[in-house]
């Protein structure tokens, strides 16, 4: 079950969170065409910063939360789409070239699953970027890897 939370309070107590993602966000090289999933998207303010690097692109904005979502979708427009999804559901098949998620997948408990998903959304040379919120977050998710039995 996701977690609710309160999108416009989120909005005045993420600074740290949205300061983590603006560094990863900075160090895209991104063409202006790029289809890109944000995974666990929350208030939307960084989801709409990637729509602003890529205008002929499109970006997908998911998050478990309807508060969330909803707050998110005040900032919607041609290349940006909020969607309520929970991330553990993913059923994308080649369609994006980046997913991003920052300070979100902590919270997914099965993260074989979670990446398995994920490769299957991306397209070819398609990456992943995600930021975990703390340390010790990842450790699960780093064990799965260095298994190697990830792609589907």
């Amino acid at each position: 079950m996701p977690h609710e939370f309160n999108g416009e309070q989120y909005k005045k107590a993420s600074i740290h969170q949205k300061e983590w993602g603006n560094k990863i966000i900075a160090e895209f090289k991104l063409n202006v065409n790029e289809r890109i999933l944000d995974l666990g998207c929350g208030d939307g303010t960084l989801t709409a910063e990637l729509a602003q690097l890529v205008p002929d692109g499109f970006v997908l904005g998911i998050d478990g939360s309807q508060n969330m979502i909803e707050t998110a979708r005040k900032l919607e427009k041609k290349n940006l789409s909020f969607r309520v999804q929970d991330i553990n559901t993913l059923h994308y098949k080649n369609e994006f070239d980046v997913v991003f998620s920052n300070t979100t997948l902590h919270w997914v408990k099965d993260h074989r699953l979670l990446l398995k998903n994920i490769y299957e959304s991306l397209r070819q040379n398609g990456i992943l970027r995600c930021n975990f919120g703390a340390e010790g977050n990842c450790i699960n998710l780093i064990r799965i890897i260095k298994q190697g039995d990830v792609a589907p």
